[in-house]
């Protein structure tokens, strides 16, 4: 039999119900075929391979599915979004075949990508090379047996980046994430202390919109990245955005002495000058806490925290200067 070998046109078709997921690898994506129509179904048999049969590794065929290697004629019949991978970018050829010397009588194939978008088809036409030379009714050769070897290729849309990314309801140990997606309907996160080298960080993968950050330490300035997964491998470019969690929240009463230590006062950032203990300046105690500096020069300023004050109506500030 003769083979003939054409780059398909594109044209509209929709079809739904996947059939057993491909599962596959990053850079490759999922096709689903169709076969459909005509007469004596049970003749029709279909492979998809790298290259013109004669020349190329068989991919996927009817018996045994992705990477090859069944029995020819075995599982022959109909298909319905019959799912196979291929590597994106990459041209492939479908090869159909009829068992009897009677052409494909009317059947039509069609190759979809996952939103049903057409992406091969013969054009509404039964393949056909018009060179029937099997003798019988039986599978008996692909050389002899097929009917056509047509060549497609595919390479997915670009995964567009999430925009808008903001942060909100920020606390001493969390904060909620949300973005406006660039299509996907699973994201990736990863997050870390401000100024950390990406891949190092916190990676959380399939992440809803919005999404919140838990157990993140009290008074530390974080980056977050966030990208739009959009199936099979394909993924955006980061996009980050930077934010600082509260201190922690101190009950009330709150006392600080200056003895040893600095229980509740925090510097506000870690350009203020830090707290320095002496024996010099102590007032009832053993010890009192001032700037180390020691000049009007430089600028001061110390927080406590969030107070809850949720168990008086009349919060009072009492210190000594």
């Amino acid at each position: 039999m003769k083979k003939l070998y054409k780059l398909l046109a594109l044209s509209p078709l929709f079809l739904v119900g996947f059939n057993a997921n491909a599962q596959c690898a990053t850079g490759e994506s999922e096709l689903y075929l169709t076969t459909s129509g005509g007469i004596f179904a049970s003749e029709k048999w279909v492979d998809i391979s790298t290259d013109t049969l004669s020349g190329g590794t068989i991919i996927w065929d009817q018996d045994a599915g992705s990477g090859g290697g069944g029995t020819y004629g075995t599982g022959s019949g109909l298909l319905t979004n019959q799912a196979f991978c291929v590597t994106n970018g990459a041209t492939y050829f479908v090869n159909t075949y009829d068992a009897y010397a009677d052409g494909w009588d009317g059947t039509t194939y069609a190759i979809t990508d996952a939103s049903g978008t057409n992406i091969a088809d013969n054009g509404g036409v039964s393949p056909d090379d018009g060179t029937d030379n099997d003798t019988g009714g039986s599978f008996e050769s692909r050389t002899v047996e097929i009917e056509t070897s047509e060549s497609f290729s595919y390479t997915p849309a670009a995964c567009p980046v999430p925009t808008n990314l903001a942060v909100s309801n920020i606390t001493s140990t969390g904060a909620d994430i949300a973005w406006t997606t660039g299509g996907a309907t699973a994201w990736n996160i990863e997050y870390g202390p401000a100024g950390y080298t990406p891949g190092s960080g916190t990676m959380l993968t399939n992440v809803t919109n919005p999404f919140t950050l838990s157990s993140l330490s009290p008074n530390m300035p974080y980056d977050v990245y966030v990208q739009d997964s959009c199936g099979q491998g394909d993924v955006s470019l980061w996009v980050m955005t930077n934010f600082m969690t509260l201190p922690n929240m101190h009950s009330f009463p709150l006392t600080e002495d200056f003895e040893d230590s600095t229980l509740f006062f925090e510097n506000e950032s870690s350009s203020d000058t830090p707290w320095v203990l002496t024996t010099s300046l102590a007032h009832t105690g053993t010890q009192s806490a001032f700037n180390g500096y020691g000049s009007s020069e430089n600028n001061i300023l110390h927080e406590t925290g969030i107070l809850d004050l949720s168990t008086t109506s009349v919060p009072v500030l009492e210190f000594w200067h």
